[in-house]
């Protein structure tokens, strides 16, 4: 087990239809972090009726988590599970409810979980779950969007990991790049620490002092002789943050967006940087909150 990386617990949230491809990204995470996985499917009652004899429909919640169950077993039937202690979980209630819950009652580090895209990037997170567990969960939460699918599916691991941040929360955000540090350490990878920066000034010079004074906060987050071994540079880049973001993860395994003070808040319109790098990011997207990013249930 992988000691220098504190992830004991993940938690991966399928509506089964999106299982081929988060099953093997989870996967991924869990063999290089020695973490456990729990496969959880909340069945709503809707998808829990039966019909009996007499035509009338009536609810087995027994019968449906039964049913759950063998599903996720035969879904985790996977090559890339030898190696990961896991176990499947099935119950019934509200999903978003039923996954924050889980998360909570196995002490869970991480949340896995996925994304649709059937009703136009304007439309598609807003009421959904992930809208709801994004809002609430007080760990990470990772969520493959519609574009990601194929890189989650491939379950390589996670070597090159763009950290974007606003550094409006440089102390937790300090404590997150030293443990993603850590995990790069290991596998020899990749991580850009990067802030966008809004175009505001008017005189180049500004902006030059503006930018290089922001790159310095970059290279306060970790000691500097994490700098020099190739394993980490810093980007300050000016314009719409959603687009930078995108622009700087073109060939990312992972994107992860620093902390907020405010978690969440406003970053979910439709307009907001989460909302938009979720919907068109090419691979998964971590998500931190404010300063309890990381909860320590021990």
């Amino acid at each position: 087990m992988n000691t220098h990386v504190p992830l004991r617990s993940i938690l991966l949230a399928t509506n089964l239809a999106d299982i081929e491809w988060l099953f093997p990204f989870t996967c991924s995470l869990a063999e290089e972090s020695g973490a456990r996985v729990t496969v959880l499917h909340v069945i709503t009652p809707l998808n829990g009726f039966s019909i009996d004899l007499a035509g009338i429909p009536y609810y087995r919640p027994d019968d449906a988590i039964a049913a759950a169950k063998a599903q996720l077993r035969a879904s985790c039937c996977h090559p890339c599970a030898a190696g990961v202690q896991s176990e499947v979980v099935a119950i019934d209630g509200r999903p978003a409810e039923g996954i924050l819950a889980t998360a909570r009652a196995i002490q869970a580090d991480l949340l896995v979980m996925g994304t649709r895209c059937h009703r136009g990037v304007d439309k598609w997170l807003h009421g959904s779950v992930a809208e709801e567990v994004l809002r609430s969960s007080p760990i990470p939460v990772v969520t493959v969007g519609p574009h990601a699918r194929r890189a989650a599916a491939a379950g390589k691991p996670i070597k090159s990991i763009v950290f974007a941040t606003s550094l409006k929360a440089q102390a937790t955000d300090a404590v997150n790049v030293n443990l993603i540090y850590k995990w790069i350490d290991r596998l020899h990878g990749h991580l850009t620490l990067l802030h966008v920066a809004p175009d505001e000034h008017k005189h180049n010079l500004a902006q030059e002092q503006n930018c290089r004074a922001r790159e310095d906060e970059l290279h306060h987050l970790l000691p500097e002789d994490a700098f020099r071994n190739g394993l980490v540079d810093a980007q300050v880049r000016t314009g719409r943050a959603s687009h930078e973001i995108l622009a700087a993860s073109a060939h990312a395994d992972l994107i992860t967006l620093g902390a907020v003070r405010n978690p969440v808040l406003g970053r979910l319109a439709p307009e907001g940087t989460l909302y938009q790098v979720l919907a068109e990011a090419h691979c998964p997207v971590a998500t931190l909150h404010s300063e309890h990013t990381r909860v320590s249930h021990r």
